[in-house]
């Protein structure tokens, strides 16, 4: 135990100028942020650790649901005595992944997520699609997003998103 606090100290004496720690467990990584959405009417903003929502069709039904991540590049100052005075700076590159588990009510269950080149179908089952693999986080707007054909809602059991660190 004493091994895991002095390296929660030392990780974030390391980063206090620039990272808030998330506090969600044990975790050791970076807060971030999270933005509710872009039409807030229109969704729910999950923000604490353990919530989850049953999402209900409209009358009509849904066209298509939109889950989306964004980041941003990881920018360091170049070290020595050059790079300091010229103010040289350099992409770390960042590479988070967005994925889903998925179960359709016929009882199939797969998986949506770049790694494996998994990228899924809209029109076909499972009905749910990745937009690709963005490695760099250097995008306006979402770097990743998986879309759901709203139009097949009925034929999915349940869906469990999640975002990974694949580099960085």
């Amino acid at each position: 135990m004493a091994d895991e606090d002095e390296a929660l100290v030392g990780l974030v004496e390391a980063n206090r100028d620039r990272a808030k720690f998330s506090g969600h467990g044990k975790a050791l990584g970076a807060a971030g942020y999270r933005v509710a959405s872009d039409h807030p009417e229109n969704c729910e903003f999950l923000g604490h650790p353990g919530q989850s929502i049953a999402i209900s069709p409209p009358v009509g039904g849904f066209e298509s649901i939109l889950i989306g991540a964004a980041w941003n590049n990881v920018v360091v100052e170049e070290s020595g005595v050059l790079g300091r005075w010229f103010k040289k700076v350099r992409k770390i590159g960042v590479d988070l992944d967005i994925g889903c588990l998925y179960e359709l009510k016929n009882g199939k269950r797969g998986a949506i997520q770049p790694f494996g080149e998994k990228f899924g179908d809209f029109e076909g089952p499972p009905y749910i699609a990745l937009s690709e693999d963005e490695r760099t986080g250097d995008r306006e707007g979402h770097d990743e997003y998986l879309l759901i054909n709203g139009h097949k809602w009925n034929e999915i059991k349940r869906i469990l998103v999640y975002i990974y660190i694949y580099k960085g």
